[in-house]
Parts: C-alpha cells; structure tokens; sequence
C-alpha cells in the first residue's frame, strides 16, 4: 500500500510541475453532485477546484481538489455523514480540441475519507420508577487512501463544463464506489 501512496503522491508532483511550467493554465470552479453506488450511503454534494495545463491541441494534464459531503443511509444512526477530500491529477482528452466539445478525463490521487455519526447508548436504569436515561455519543474518523476516477464531459462553451465521473476510493476494507456530475466554470 505504501508503494501505491508513493506513486500517487508522485503523480501529483509531476502534474503540478508539469502545470507550472506550461502558460495557459486553466483554472475551473464546480459544483459537484453524486450518488453512492454502495448501500448505507445517500446523496453527495460538494464543491471541486480544478486547473488543467494543454499539452497539445487536444489534451491536457489536470489537477483536482474538492470537498464532497454525503449523507449515510443506513437507517442505524440518527446524525450520520461522510464526506471526501478528493487530490487527483490526471489527463484529459479532447475529441475536438482544447477549446471545446466532448471529451474522457482520468484520474488518480489520494482521497480523505471521513464518517461521523451519533447514537444513543444506555447511561442509567431506574429499576424502581422504570426511568431510562440515555447518552447520546458521536463517532468520527478519517483515511487517507487511493482515489481514482474516469468519466467524460462535454464544455458547453468556453466558459461551461458539465462533467459525469465514476469514481472508486480504495479502503482497507473494500471500495467505496460513487457517480459524480460537475458543473464547472473555467476562468
């Protein structure tokens, strides 16, 4: 796992890098909405940052950073949510150019998965009025680990781009799985 950290976090160097050197760099802000394609977990949403460097008429290395909240549906806990910190880079192809049109975007980085929800634990018993007292607790905790996404979009205009992604994060105990859909605007 330590291996696939490094590389990742290698990837992001070389894209930032690669980003900085280049002169028409790209800058996009979005609103992010996506479904989780794995039971407890509802509705996300979120907001993305983007930057994306041409490195030929029709394509460019990208680079992603967000926050994205999701709700749990587990019908267990009362106050439950998760959200994601997405870090990715990666390559977007354009079918038409850089200027425009349909294209596919990968990606790959490091996402921070987080959960935190409430529940109500037994504090007392009265056994002479029957009285129950209860403690509500919370619970939150947090991974860093292996993100990736592929999708494709299309840019409406210049300035519009309307993005859908199928995005894995990798977990020790499995993958959490979810489709994202961006609206972006590009300065």
């Amino acid at each position: 796992m330590k291996i696939i950290f490094k590389s990742a976090i290698t990837l992001i160097l070389i894209a930032i890098f690669s980003i900085s050197v280049k002169a028409q760099i790209g800058f996009s802000a979005g609103l992010e909405l996506g479904t989780s394609l794995d039971d407890g977990y509802g509705l996300g949403f979120g907001v993305t940052a983007g930057v994306e460097a041409p490195m030929s008429s029709n394509g460019g290395i990208t680079g992603r950073l967000g926050y994205i909240k999701l709700t749990i549906d587990d019908g267990v806990f009362d106050n439950g949510s998760a959200y994601m910190v997405p870090i990715q880079a990666g390559y977007k192809y354009y079918f038409d150019s850089n200027e425009g049109g349909l294209y596919i975007h990968g990606q790959l980085g490091l996402t921070i998965f987080g959960v935190s929800y409430e529940f109500e634990t037994i504090e007392s018993i009265n056994f002479t009025t029957g009285e129950i007292t209860y403690r509500t607790e919370e619970v939150s905790n947090s991974v860093l680990t292996l993100g990736y996404a592929i999708g494709g979009g299309y840019m409406i205009n210049e300035d519009l781009d309307l993005g859908l992604r199928y995005n894995i994060v990798n977990g020790d105990g499995g993958n959490f799985d979810y489709l994202g859909v961006r609206l972006g605007y590009n300065f």
